[in-house]
């Protein structure tokens, strides 16, 4: 059997930070937050590239490595050990494997000996993604503003990679226990916080000391571009495949959060990039990736 380390498909280039994921910014009064400060994301991920030459020999596999198998694949699928898995990380290994590995392969042993189930690491996705909204339920039923930042909050771009990776599953044929209307709810969620996030953000900065000042000010603009960006990415692949019905209500916050993107666009193209990048390197590189995610979402369309 290998020896040493499996891997997930989640490589970190660099830690990025904003105000709104993590930075330390002090006296914010009004608006709790649950998150510690130096929460980090990061700026690469290569679900579906070819391991390398020192992944390899990391995961302790020779070149022409043999192993039992269920499914028929080499590579990716011996090298995953869904135990190891970080719960913020698992999007892309999600997405990756059941882009690769339709249900009728998704069982295999991996280099390692274990017997792999794909089936239920997409239903650990949905437990951990159902969790971490839990607090965002509890406003959403009610259809109340968001007190305060809450679990999915803390996990990367709010947690819209953890959704888009359910819209895929789900769109590969991982439906077990339920999993289409689970996946309605967390949409269902993640439609709310088209407004519900964007008036959180708003009072969070508007509780920062010097909130008007250039790095909040930058900071404020460059969460509410991620969140809808990215929302808009998730909603339109899941509304391309015919996984998202909204309701009335629904539509209409989608069109209101419709308008208020080219707004914010707007905004970001009269950045002074240069003098972001003077004050906060990391900031500036959120929103070149934010931006690559916010395209993404409205050519979905």
């Amino acid at each position: 059997m290998p020896v040493g380390k499996s891997t997930d498909w989640y490589s970190c280039v660099s830690g990025i930070i904003t105000a709104w994921y993590g930075m330390n910014i002090p006296n914010r009064n009004r608006v709790k937050t649950t998150s510690e400060p130096g929460k980090r994301h990061f700026a690469k991920t290569k679900p579906l590239s070819e391991p390398s030459r020192t992944e390899i020999t990391v995961a302790g596999l020779g070149p022409n490595n043999p192993f039992k198998q269920f499914g028929g694949d080499t590579g990716a699928k011996a090298r995953f050990d869904p135990a190891r898995v970080n719960p913020n990380n698992m999007a892309w290994s999600l997405v990756a494997l059941t882009t690769v590995a339709p249900p009728t392969r998704g069982r295999w042993v991996n280099a390692w000996g274990q017997d792999v189930k794909l089936a239920e690491f997409a239903q650990r996705a949905f437990r951990v993604a159902e969790i971490a909204t839990q607090q965002v339920r509890s406003a959403w039923l009610q259809n109340q503003p968001l007190a305060a930042k809450s679990t999915i909050h803390d996990f990367t771009c709010g947690g819209t990679h953890l959704i888009y990776s359910l819209v895929v599953a789900v769109r590969n044929g991982y439906l077990e226990q339920n999993a289409e209307q689970r996946l309605r709810d967390q949409l269902a969620m993640m439609i709310y916080r088209m407004w519900a996030d964007i008036d959180l953000i708003d009072r969070f900065f508007a509780d920062t000391p010097n909130g008007s000042q250039p790095l909040p000010r930058w900071a404020s603009l460059d969460a509410k571009w991620k969140f809808l960006g990215h929302a808009f990415e998730v909603y339109h692949y899941a509304s391309r495949h015919q996984l998202v019905r909204p309701t009335a209500a629904e539509a209409r916050i989608v069109d209101r959060a419709r308008q208020l993107l080219p707004r914010l666009a707007k905004e970001v193209r009269e950045l002074d990039l240069d003098a972001v990048r003077r004050h906060n390197e990391d900031l500036f590189r959120q929103f070149v990736g934010d931006t690559c995610h916010a395209y993404r979402g409205v050519h979905l369309i």
